[in-house]
């Protein structure tokens, strides 16, 4: 999958041949950041004040199925992904959407970061396979971790500093395993 944000398109490749062509291209906008779910059926896609989920399996190839507005105030550090659950990540607040029913996008209350965390801003965002905690890298070199048991209340767990008294972000992306 390709963001041809230039274009306003989300372009999708079929590389499982020596060969890789363009099987199909879906218009949307402003298009930032993509997430694809584990069986490969569904993409997430951030752009334009907008989430938009695209059916990747149905008849007559990938087509947007619905598109619910979100408010992402300033820049957006990361979009994670994980079962069902979505996390967009800003510089101050977190928004959590449950993903129970693929065609739709069913957003939580936005949750503003604890002042220490907004204070050196994400810069990356990743959830855990079951979806159950987030982890937040901040541009201090920290990893801060969150309890997704109430999605609608993330619970701040634990802040762990990975590169301590180094001032530039070092590290600048993140991975649960």
């Amino acid at each position: 999958v390709v963001l041809d944000a230039g274009a306003g398109q989300v372009h999708f490749l079929d590389v499982g041949t020596t060969d890789a062509k363009l099987v199909a291209s879906v218009p949307l906008a402003g298009a930032t950041r993509l997430r694809l779910s584990v069986d490969g059926a569904w993409a997430y896609v951030l752009g334009d004040g907008a989430l938009s989920t695209i059916a990747l399996t149905g008849d007559g190839g990938p087509a947007v199925v619905h598109t619910t507005k979100v408010q992402t105030p300033g820049k957006v550090a990361g979009v994670a992904l994980a079962g069902k659950t979505l996390v967009i990540a800003g510089a101050t607040w977190l928004q959590v959407f449950a993903l129970d029913e693929p065609e739709t996008t069913a957003p939580y209350a936005k949750v503003l970061l604890a002042p220490e965390v907004a204070a050196v801003g994400p810069i990356a965002a990743d959830l855990s396979p079951d979806g159950q905690k987030l982890a937040l890298l901040t541009a201090n070199n920290a990893i801060t971790f969150y309890s997704l048991a109430s999605p609608g209340q993330p619970e701040q767990l634990a802040t762990v500093p990975l590169l301590p008294g180094k001032r530039l972000p070092l590290v600048r992306d993140l991975r649960f395993d």
